[in-house]
Parts: C-alpha cells; structure tokens; sequence
C-alpha cells in the first residue's frame, strides 16, 4: 500500500522503491513509518519497519478475506456455481439508511425497525439511534425489530446458516474491540499517542476496555445531546440529523466512506431549508462542514508525519457538523418546529 501503484520500472518491488501511496489506507501505514523513525531520532529508540505483505495460508481464520474467498469457492463448487458472490456493500446500506429515514418521517414505525435490523445484521450496527428513538417514545420501532429479527433466525434454522451467524457474534464481535486497533482511523489507538500509552496498543485485555471507555464517552455526548434537544421540544425529525453524524463515528469499524451512511441527514438538513426552516446562513456553514467531511482524506497529505491526521478524522469531520447544529439550537426559540408528527 505505501508504494502505491508502481511503475513497471520499479517492478519487482525493493525496499528503495518511491513510497507514493494513493490510497488513505496506505498514507495511513507511512504516516506511522515516520511517527515510529521520528521517535527513533527523537528518543535513541532502536525502531525496525517492516513493509508486510497480505500474510495468508493453511488454517487461518475464515474471517479473513484469502481463507473467506476459498471457501466461497469451495461452496460454488460443489454447488455446480459458476460464480461467488463478492462486492462492496456500503451503497446497500446507505439505501438502508435513506429508507429507515423515510420510514420515521412517516411514522411507519414497523417498518423502521425492521430495516433497523436489516442494517444492524449488515454489520453497521446503528446501535446508537435507539437513544433518540426511546427520548421520542417511539416504541414501536423495537417491536418491528424484534419481528424481523426473530424472522431472520428461523430463516437461517430453514437454511441450515445459524452456525455462521452465531460465529460471528460469539467468535468476531467479542474481538471488534481490540482489533480496531489495526483499521486505518481508530480514535482510541489516537489517543493513546496523544498520552504517550502506545505500550498499550498490543494488550489485549486493556486495549479493549480502553476503546470501551471511548466509544462509551462518545456514545455519552450524543445522549446528552438529544436529551437537550428533547428537552427543547424538538422534533424527532431534527434529532436524526445529529443521531445518524453519531453512526459512522461510534461504529467499530470506521473507514472514510463509511461516512455515507450520514448521508440522510444531508437530505433532511436541506429539507428544513426549502420548507423554510433553517435561515440560510446555516446551510452555508452546513455546506462547509460537508465539504470538510467530503475532503478529510486530505489531512494526511497536509501533516503527512502527524499520526493525529489520519487516526482523528472521523471526529475532525463530525464535530465540525456537529458543531453547526448545536450552534443552530442554541439560536432558535425552545419549541421550534414541535408540530407535526414527529
């Protein structure tokens, strides 16, 4: 990744190859290149960087992309396929979002609480929207999960899929928490560079309390947020725009374009403003702070050696917005906008 795409001159690859990476993956990896040889300098450290490559063979955990695409294989196969299903499945989800959106704005609570759990079961885990939905007293939401999901366990008893299923949850989600320290934004790994504790970063028992302890703090602002907006008689309407902003941040396996899933609050924020509800400066500083997330994958090419750059961007992105909004309640008379049926 820090090579970037070379040039068939410099094939096959030495450690002199130009370091040119294009994506924010790669300018990630390099950034900590420098940071590690930085602290060397700085402090006598005897430091070894090692350029890996994708480390793969016999016995290595499904879960992992080599062993995950054999076994597709594998399965087509014997099932006489021709193909395997693979792809991207962040537009699917964003769909997801834009309809679940749609469904709270005309109270088709059932509904919402089954793409809920259609979304959570893709791995988004929207954990965070049941604060504003419980503020609201949309109770019904939860009862439409509950249906779906107990509709997605007899389907996978019918389909003979229960045991992936509870793989994921008992052997994965337990280890989501220590492994966020390896993805190419994690705000807990961050911070412990900021406090000089990356002699915590491999401890596999207080990292994950550690990145607890962030994610529960983050998770506490958004709570108090929508308890202030609640407080103000907002609609819920208005709380979805800061709830879905919280989405990508809180989610335990955050890459930039995971801040697609935001998207809805875009929609709704210009909503407000063609129906007369948000003065128009706001909508500027909106487009600002959207332009800013849009463009966060910059930072790093701006401080290339700031690790701060690439680990801090979701909050860099989100407080921005953030920001605008609260500025925005601040300003406006408790009560606005109560009516209807949010």
């Amino acid at each position: 990744e820090v090579y970037g795409r070379p040039r068939p001159e410099d094939l096959p690859l030495t450690e002199g190859a130009p370091t040119e990476p294009e994506q924010p993956y790669g300018r990630s990896k390099l950034a900590q290149e420098r940071a590690a040889l930085g602290a060397a300098d700085r402090h006598g450290l005897r430091v070894i960087v090692t350029r890996s490559f994708n480390h793969t063979g016999p016995g290595q955990r499904a879960e992992f992309v080599a062993p995950a695409l054999a076994r597709r294989v594998l399965a087509a196969r014997d099932a006489g396929a021709r193909t395997i299903p693979v792809g991207n499945v962040d537009p699917y989800n964003a769909l997801l979002t834009l309809a679940l959106t749609a469904a709270l704005l005309k109270g088709r609570d059932r509904l919402a609480g089954a793409l809920w759990t259609l979304l959570t079961l893709c791995k988004l885990l929207p954990a965070t929207l049941a604060a504003a939905l419980l503020l609201w007293g949309r109770r019904r939401v939860f009862e439409g999960a509950a249906a779906a999901l107990a509709g997605y366990g007899l389907l996978l008893l019918a389909t003979g899929r229960a045991g992936d299923e509870w793989y994921f949850w008992t052997a994965i989600t337990p280890q989501i928490a220590y492994h966020w320290r390896g993805i190419s934004m994690s705000i807990p790994r961050g911070l412990l560079m900021l406090m000089d504790l990356t002699r915590w970063h491999n401890d596999p028992r207080l990292f994950p309390l550690f990145t607890m302890a962030v994610l529960g703090g983050i998770g506490l602002v958004e709570c108090v947020m929508l308890a202030w907006m609640r407080w103000r008689r907002m609609p819920l309407e208005r709380a979805l725009e800061p709830a879905l902003v919280f989405v990508p941040i809180l989610a335990p396996l955050l890459e930039y374009h995971h801040f697609v899933f935001s998207l809805p609050t875009l929609f709704l924020q210009l909503r407000r403003w063609t129906e007369g509800g948000m003065r128009g400066r706001y909508l500027a500083l909106y487009g600002v702070a959207w332009l800013n997330m849009a463009q966060s994958f910059t930072y790093l090419d701006m401080w290339p050696s700031n690790p701060g750059a690439i680990e801090f961007t979701s909050l860099y992105s989100g407080a921005a917005l953030l920001a605008v909004m609260i500025w925005e309640i601040v300003a406006e008379p408790a009560g606005r906008g109560k009516e209807g049926p949010m």
